[in-house]
């Protein structure tokens, strides 16, 4: 699997439309890649003038829409003389203000990104990746501190759902995937937090549109 490069093309195609799923936009700058930490560059126009932060590190902007504010904003510490990105902001309805966060191991390849769906400011959904790979997704409503969906992934396909639907931080319905198809769905009648009763047998029409899943992991249409 190759590393994925950054286009400035594409990436203000992706820009100009709006996606509402936690990778079709939050994975626009970086495609995660299990076997080569990604690749990050910056577009060759739209450079402004760096601003020195004041834990050290250097902060990198660059103008995307050409009206001479800072679109893009990627964070680099300095080691041994060479440049490390430790995060990317993006801005992605120009704004002026940061929509999603990309944040970077030592070795270049995303841990995490946190993206906020609805520009309110706030972190509406947030991905968890080990070795480039999407391990989890959580997703929050407004005004909880607690996720009331998450998402479980294994080799970047969803295997496992999460539903809180009474708000109180406990998980109620538990939904699992294989190979796209939702085979199973486990209920807490006991409000412990875990499954205690299974439906081997779902109804995906029990499930709200909005709600279906297709088991890989959310990627750009």
């Amino acid at each position: 699997m190759r590393p994925i490069a950054f286009s400035s093309s594409s990436y203000a195609s992706r820009l100009a439309r709006r996606g509402l799923t936690l990778g079709a936009i939050a994975t626009g700058l970086v495609t995660a890649s299990a076997c080569a930490p990604a690749v990050v560059e910056d577009p060759p126009t739209g450079i402004l003038e760096p601003e020195n932060a004041p834990d050290g590190t250097l902060i990198r902007r660059f103008d995307l829409d050409g009206d001479g504010k800072p679109n893009l904003w990627r964070v680099v510490q300095t080691d041994g003389g060479a440049e490390r990105t430790v995060r990317r902001d993006e801005d992605l309805n120009f704004d002026g203000l940061v929509d999603t966060r990309h944040f970077f191991g030592t070795d270049g390849v995303i841990v995490k990104e946190e993206i906020d769906l609805d520009y309110d400011t706030r972190v509406d959904a947030i991905a968890y990746y080990e070795g480039g790979v999407k391990i989890r997704e959580e997703h929050f409503l407004p005004n909880r501190t607690k996720p009331h969906v998450i998402r479980l992934y294994s080799n970047g396909k969803l295997i496992e759902k999460q539903r809180d639907q009474e708000g109180d931080g406990v998980y109620e319905t538990f939904e699992y995937f294989d190979e796209g198809k939702l085979i199973r769905i486990g209920r807490d009648t006991t409000g412990d937090g875990k499954p205690d009763s299974y439906d081997e047998r779902p109804d995906p029409s029990e499930i709200p549109p909005e709600e279906k899943e297709t088991g890989d992991a959310p990627t750009e249409s």
